[in-house]
């Protein structure tokens, strides 16, 4: 049987994920990253992507999310990988939503933002960040 690792994904809220694995994948602001049992230690920021588990004894072989932020840490001597994430998305409930109208929305609001010297227009730039990689993860799926 191949080896696993403990894999837990915290939010602000509450830890939403929290299970043995076989891998992850994840985007980070330095590439992709694959993580399998026994991998080096290590610290990274993520960047807006897909989180894809490899589960023990998984039918459909892959579990994907999206994240919109955040950090990840996998620990010394096989002790595990904790992601702490700003945004954990599923996908599929984001199948159907007028992607052009939200990106509007969002470049709008951070214009507004802008122009009043507002700080929230890092929060609304995130927006447009995360509409437009989620609408190119659901053209890349049909």
């Amino acid at each position: 049987m191949s080896k696993t690792f403990l894999l837990e994904i915290i939010s602000p809220e509450k830890k939403v994920y929290s299970e043995e694995v076989l891998s992850l994948n994840v985007q980070t602001r330095s590439g992709e990253v694959t993580v399998l049992a026994d991998h080096v230690p290590m610290i990274s920021l993520l960047s807006t992507g897909k989180i894809k588990i490899k589960k023990i004894n998984s039918e459909d072989g892959i579990e994907e999310h999206a994240v919109h932020g955040g950090s990840l840490e996998v620990k010394a001597h096989n002790a595990g990988v904790v992601i702490l994430i700003d945004e954990l998305i599923d996908i599929e409930s984001f199948d159907g939503l007028d992607f052009d109208a939200e990106i509007k929305a969002a470049k709008e609001r951070a214009k507004e933002a802008m122009e009043n010297d507002d700080a929230t227009f890092a929060v609304y730039e995130g927006e447009m960040e995360k509409y437009l990689y989620l609408n190119k993860i659901l053209k890349n799926k049909k």
